[in-house]
């Protein structure tokens, strides 16, 4: 025969590195010569491998099948997934109808045998059950498996030639051991240096390769978040996957990687904040589009009068194209719906019901020229307006509900079509009298609503019962509109009868009179119950009493027009303004929550909302964007503050307990909890004053100062608080600073030392006095830049005006000059009170060594009042962030910067370490950052997080504004991401295009 085997496999990854690893190890395996005479084989002379896919649908065609007649064995790469491959299963059976079942070979390379053994090779002829030949290569990693392809392939090789494979695989240890022998002796021969040089050269090669990958994932990582800034969550999570180190894939370990993941599955987010979840491309221009309630579907249409329809779950287009019988393109369409299981797009001429595959649902062909469109808000139901008439239908079955002539003689409908919410009254207007007809679709009775109109800018059914008309006088043409006032009316629909009117003026020019809305809500608070209207017209929105029509609220945006609300059950609405900004505000008065805003897009022409996204269009734009709040389910509510406010956050320093504190007018209140079981232990009510500066002296010990003069110290064990007060501090403004068990008071060139552990002061005075006895070297200049007290509370540092640092023995009030004139402005102590960081005002960060009286070494730095300068624990390290807000790292030992943020950082409040985790963990007004300490690279990033415990493993973010709660979240590995990965996305991967578009692979 021409083959001595034909090896089986599915063309996938681990699959297709085993059958290789077969195929080289049966083509290059040696036969020992005692064998080849016995079996009258060489060598294995030739295996067929197939290294093309077959596509679907096809035969297996001819080389396949004639490669199957003349191959002698058959070879199945086996895993639980075989039994899925069409072409497997027919390589299989094809062998067997030519040369039966004797010959074929099994090779396992994942799951156990009798769930991946396909059923043609675990019986014979007649059913019974037989235990196939079989190669076992199972492994964690392609490392493993290799190792096992060598000594596993003999198996194969010995069914093929012949033999007994234990006499093969002994001539095999024979034949390696006389070759390690004489390797060895050549070694020995050609010298001891040539090994090393050769041993170097291949440590090289390997670190090279290594490093390669390193900056291969790097880039990857860089990749993942561009794609997630353009919107596309999924690739950028399957992009940044394919930087880590998985099955199949055995690249080294990357933090820039793993953060990027991260980062793309909205790790640690608590739905505060937007963006991007997927991009809606199309061929053309968009003109309409909608989404259903649910969020699980939306239709579209563009420029070109072509048709989309989106699943909104998997974010891909499920139907493009024109609909069945649709009148080629001068067909025109004019409105689109959706809802949980139809699309429908109406033109001039018919209406579609379209299921998500496109298929027609059913059509209704007009008999006249359709003028308007409108669905009821559950597209429960449509209104056709032709020039003098108004069909409704039902959108289930397309059926016709009722017909409604036109009563306003010589004049035909406008454009506002308004259903209430029972969907049982419709609401149409007429272009030249303005009037406005409210029809009840049960009696077919019309009702006129009286009145001087102007024109129509806005109409809508209120909540109430009511009816709601917004309109301004149109008479003098545009000019006239831009500076008419506009009217707000509310009709009782009973009678007709108006019951409030009232006159507002626009601000500014209206530019555009299309940019108004009008919607009226209910809703009950803690102040009561609240009913609303809410109406938008140009740039300005206002809320009005829905009982009264008297004015809450006016709201003028700043930049440009009104263009869309989604007003929610309080008092918090989402207003879109032309300039392509989104804001959350408080409709009752205007206030605009600072942080929640988002930018989606340049010039917003519509915007909606379905399920829990924003979806969003550009004027002119062949994109519809999807935004939605990125939150991590895995977070769990562990503390509602809903009725105390705004509180600030403490953790102790072992992290066993952490506090929020509460302040009001009358009284501080503590809440304690344990950080283990995250249960609250206690809530103590303390005097009232400034709280801010709330700290844990030790892991049992909470200090709350209320005033200068005055703090309050919290046991934790016991829940006892005790008032301390310090007769020497008055209620002067002073600086605090807290260091360690010290807190030093500082006014001027009033100084105040007390050790809080001991609550007692220390020091206390005016620098003149302390300082006479050398006030000729100083220069008499005794304003007081900054100062700090060493770990034992033995000596002050302080840093004068004039840039001089002197030294103070506290416990006898001896002073000495240390360093003159440096223009220091700020000084750090290192961690073992060795070196000074004075950051100076010639933008250097200079060392001082205590000891010797020298500054060793010199930064550039440009410091600032909110400049971070601190050293790590081990004194080699130095963090900072000043004027330009780049976070750095300088390594003392290496005297050298060994990481700076690729752009500026967000102001840095504290750092703390986890030498423990090897991790860094830095706090910002916003968020919670986490930093990898041996490759100096960013794993996680919590929004809002103001606690983190390695220890514990968890991480606490605290949302406030308008939700007033405190999330646990615990600390995700790369294992972990990469699970949450399979659990969203399934088994989805890049394709082959977006690895060529991505430059991967």
């Amino acid at each position: 025969m021409k083959y001595d085997a034909f090896i089986s496999y599915r063309h996938m990854e681990k699959d297709m590195f085993v059958a290789k690893g077969i195929h080289r190890a049966l083509e290059t395996a040696k036969i020992p010569v005692k064998i080849q005479k016995i079996s009258g084989k060489r060598k294995i002379q030739r295996v067929f491998r197939d290294q093309e896919e077959l596509p679907i649908g096809s035969d297996l065609g001819e080389n396949i099948e004639a490669a199957l007649q003349e191959s002698e064995f058959l070879i199945v790469i086996c895993s639980p997934q075989t039994k899925e491959s069409v072409w497997v299963m027919k390589e299989i059976d094809t062998f067997i109808s030519m040369h039966g079942r004797s010959n074929i070979l099994a090779v396992l390379v994942e799951g156990d045998p009798e769930e991946s053994f396909p059923e043609q090779i675990l019986r014979d002829d007649y059913g019974n059950p037989v235990e196939p030949l079989a190669a076992d290569v199972r492994g964690s990693d392609k490392k493993e498996i290799s190792r096992k392809i060598k000594p596993e392939s003999l198996r194969l090789a010995a069914a093929i030639i012949g033999c007994d494979y234990d006499d093969l695989r002994q001539r095999h240890r024979e034949r390696m051991m006389r070759r390690y022998v004489a390797i060895a002796a050549a070694c020995a021969v050609l010298g001891v240096g040539f090994g090393i040089y050769n041993a170097y050269s291949r440590a090289m090669i390997h670190e090279n390769y290594r490093q390669m990958q390193i900056n291969e994932s790097k880039v990857i990582a860089r990749t993942s978040a561009d794609i997630l800034e353009d919107g596309d969550r999924k690739t950028a999570a399957l992009v940044a996957v394919e930087g880590l180190p998985h099955e199949g894939n055995d690249r080294p370990y990357v933090t820039d990687a793993s953060y990027a993941l991260s980062n793309a599955l909205g790790s640690y987010k608590l739905g505060k904040s937007v963006s991007y979840k997927n991009v809606y491309e199309h061929k053309l221009a968009v003109k309409e589009f909608f989404a259903n309630e649910a969020g699980t579907m939306m239709a579209s249409y563009d420029e070109g009068q072509n048709i989309y329809i989106w699943d909104l779950v998997k974010g891909e287009l499920s139907f493009y194209d024109r609909p069945e019988d649709s009148i080629s393109m001068d067909e025109y369409f004019m409105q689109v719906a959706a809802d949980d299981d139809h699309c429908y797009f109406v033109s001039h001429e018919n209406f579609y019901a379209l299921e998500p595959n496109g298929r027609q649902f059913y059509k209704i062909a007009f008999d006249g020229y359709c003028d308007r469109c409108a669905f009821s808000y559950d597209t429960e139901k449509f209104v056709l307006v032709f020039h003098d008439k108004v069909q409704v239908y039902n959108t289930a079955d397309g059926k016709l509900l009722g017909e409604y002539p036109g009563l306003e003689e010589d004049d035909y409908f406008d454009e506002f079509i308004k259903f209430d919410d029972s969907k049982k009254k419709l609401a149409v207007s007429y272009h030249k009298t303005g009037a406005v007809y409210v029809i009840d679709l049960e009696s077919s009775e019309q009702t006129r609503l009286t009145g001087e109109y102007g024109a129509i800018t806005a109409m809508n059914f209120s909540v109430d019962g009511g009816f709601i008309l917004a309109t301004a006088d149109f008479t003098g043409g545009y000019s006239q509109f831009k500076t008419a006032p506009m009217n707000v009316r509310k009709y009782d629909l009973g009678t007709g009868e108006i019951l409030f009117d009232k006159e507002y003026e626009y601000d500014g020019s209206l530019n555009n009179p299309w940019f108004c809305g009008l919607g009226t809500r209910e809703y009950t608070d803690s102040a009561g119950s609240n009913s609303e209207i809410i109406v938008t017209a140009c740039k300005s929105l206002y809320t009005l009493d829905l009982k009264t029509g008297e004015l809450i609220n006016k709201y003028n945006s700043p930049q440009s027009e009104v263009t869309g609300v989604i007003t929610l059950n309080n008092h918090n609405l989402y207003l879109a303004s032309y300039d392509g900004m989104v804001y959350f505000m408080n409709a009752s008065t205007g206030f605009i929550y600072s942080g929640y805003e988002f930018s989606a897009g340049d010039s917003i022409r519509k915007m909606s909302y379905g399920g829990q996204s924003f979806f969003t269009q550009e004027y002119y734009s062949p994109y519809i964007k999807e935004m939605t709040w990125v939150n991590d389910p895995s977070g769990e509510v562990v503390g509602n503050f809903e009725d105390k406010g705004y509180g600030e956050f403490f953790g102790s320093p072992e992290g066993n307990t952490y506090c929020m504190v509460f302040h009001s007018d009358d009284y501080n209140e503590l809440v304690l909890y344990d950080a283990l079981t995250d249960k609250q232990i206690d809530t103590e009510k303390i005097g009232a004053g400034d709280f801010r500066d709330t700290f844990y002296l030790d892991e049992d010990t909470i200090v709350i100062p209320t005033s200068y003069s005055t703090l309050w110290y919290y046991d934790v064990r016991n829940g006892d608080a005790k008032k301390v007060t310090f007769d020497e501090a008055s209620e002067t403004n002073y600086d605090r600073i807290i260091n360690g068990n010290y807190m030093i008071l500082k006014y001027a060139s009033e100084i105040l030392v007390i050790d809080l552990a001991k609550q007692e002061v220390l020091l206390s005075g005016s620098l003149r006095d302390i300082l006479k006895d050398i006030g000729d070297e100083i220069g008499l200049y005794f304003q007081v830049e900054d100062i700090v007290i060493t770990k034992d509370g033995k000596n002050l540092y302080v840093v004068l005006g004039s840039g001089d640092i002197v030294r103070i023995n506290v416990e006898t009030g001896q002073p000495e000059q240390i360093i003159k004139g440096n223009n220091a402005y700020d000084i750090v102590l290192s961690e073992d009170d060795a070196y000074l960081l004075l950051s100076c005002g010639d933008a250097k960060l200079k060392v001082f060594d205590i000891q010797a009286k020298e500054v060793i070494n010199e930064l550039e730095f440009y410091y600032s009042s909110n400049a971070v300068v601190q050293m790590s624990k081990d004194d080699r390290l130095i963090f900072l962030q000043g004027k330009d807000s780049y976070f750095r790292i300088y390594d003392l030992a290496l005297n050298a910067y060994v990481f700076e943020t690729d752009e500026q950082a967000a102001r840095i409040e504290r750092i703390e370490e986890d030498p423990d985790n090897n991790r860094l963990i830095m706090y910002t007004s916003g968020s919670l950052y986490i930093m990898d300490t041996e490759s100096y690279g960013f794993t996680a990033m919590a929004q809002l997080g103001v606690f983190y415990s390695g220890k514990l493993g968890k991480i606490l973010c605290y949302t406030y504004n308008p939700e007033y709660e405190l999330y646990r979240f615990n600390i995700k590995s790369t294992e972990d991401l990469l699970n949450e990965v399979k659990e969203r996305y399934g088994d989805a991967k890049l394709t082959e295009s977006q690895k060529r578009k991505y430059k991967i692979g």
